[in-house]
């Protein structure tokens, strides 16, 4: 644990809190205070894997531990620390934690260290669910049938704050990077999974997803499609844009990744007889939004979808250099077109990838 420097005014407040617990503790008693302080929330309660970040301060600690219901006030649990000269002796890692515990328990268990040895997995962004099923089969983690089993038929398994789709958790397992128990049942590592989406994505922006005419559902599989689709940070609105620009007069959006995933190919390249793949995700041969996501999205791909650019765009290309290039008129795009593929038989750097 590190000790970040606080601004005065939240010196100044936090030392307020300690004087005044301090009063409270000694008008009200020290041993019915301590009691209270000692005593377990609950008499019974399921363990939980908390994480004690590394650079975090003992505040953090205390609040963490609070929202997981694992003490009874971060305020006390903060002041029990300092009273016990063991503020500074806090373990960064994973730890079980049980509401059943007491806070001695709980802060003698982060003061030994005694943290979970488990298996860190980065799920990079973009990843289906057949690809991230795969990876944490190869990492040990879970096994790639049944994890992919909850994820097509989530119902009654999984717990969510928004309606789960008909087409399941594609799209809403958040890429990140995880420390798993090696003893993991795929249920559990899926809830984590979505517990992220919600703490990242789906509550801080509830209200504008309310309100968005195509609602959490749609946000996410256009994002799912801008995260496959895009290379570079500035491309993601623009791409963005262009999927609700050709959804708006009824163009076909065209993405090769949706015929991709219909296909579970995960080249980079389609050909012509691919194009013609029969399947409601194959955006070429059919209107509006696929079924659902194509991939699992990042942050930054949700919020271009749901703050795109105001651009006229309909078409793009890749340049090589990963940049995307856009148009407004077919022959514009068709223009673009020439110069990557000039571009591309040159090796040379592309003049418009500005």
């Amino acid at each position: 644990m590190s000790n970040k420097q606080r601004s005065p005014l939240q010196k100044v407040w936090r030392l307020g809190i300690t004087i005044a617990i301090l009063v409270v503790l000694v008008l009200g008693g020290m041993t019915g205070a301590a009691v209270y302080l000692l005593s377990p929330p609950q008499s019974t309660g399921k363990p939980v894997l908390v994480h004690i970040k590394p650079g975090g301060t003992i505040w953090d600690v205390s609040k963490e531990l609070q929202h997981h219901g694992l003490i009874r006030s971060a305020n006390l649990f903060f002041l029990y620390t300092h009273l016990m000269g063991k503020s500074r002796r806090i373990h960064a890692g994973y730890y079980r934690l049980s509401p059943a515990m007491s806070a001695a328990q709980v802060l003698d268990l982060l003061v030994s260290g005694k943290h979970v040895t488990g298996i860190w997995v980065t799920i990079p962004e973009g990843f289906t669910a057949w690809q991230i099923a795969n990876l944490l089969q190869k990492r040990g983690v879970v096994s790639a049938k049944p994890f992919l089993s909850v994820v097509h038929r989530p119902w009654g398994i999984i717990r969510a704050d928004f309606p789960i789709p008909k087409t399941g958790l594609e799209g809403y397992l958040f890429p990140d990077t995880y420390l798993f128990d090696p003893k993991s049942s795929p249920r559990a590592v899926i809830q984590r999974m979505v517990n992220d989406f919600e703490r990242r994505f789906f509550l801080p922006y509830r209200k504008e997803l309310q309100n968005d005419p195509i609602g959490l559902s749609g946000v996410t599989t256009v994002a799912s499609m801008i995260e496959r689709e895009a290379k570079m940070e500035r491309d993601r609105p623009r791409i963005a844009a262009v999927i609700y620009n050709r959804l708006k007069i009824g163009m076909p959006l065209q993405i090769d990744a949706s015929v991709l995933y219909a296909m579970n190919h995960h080249t980079t390249r389609i050909s012509a007889k691919d194009l013609k793949t029969a399947s409601p995700y194959n955006t070429y041969q059919h209107t509006g939004l696929p079924p659902g996501p194509i991939s699992n999205p990042g942050l930054q791909s949700l919020l271009a979808a749901l703050h795109p650019d105001h651009d006229s765009y309909l078409y793009y290309v890749a340049a090589p250099n990963g940049t995307q290039i856009f148009a407004t008129t077919l022959a514009q795009h068709e223009r673009n077109i020439r110069v990557v593929q000039q571009e591309e038989s040159s090796g040379g750097r592309h003049p418009i990838a500005q």
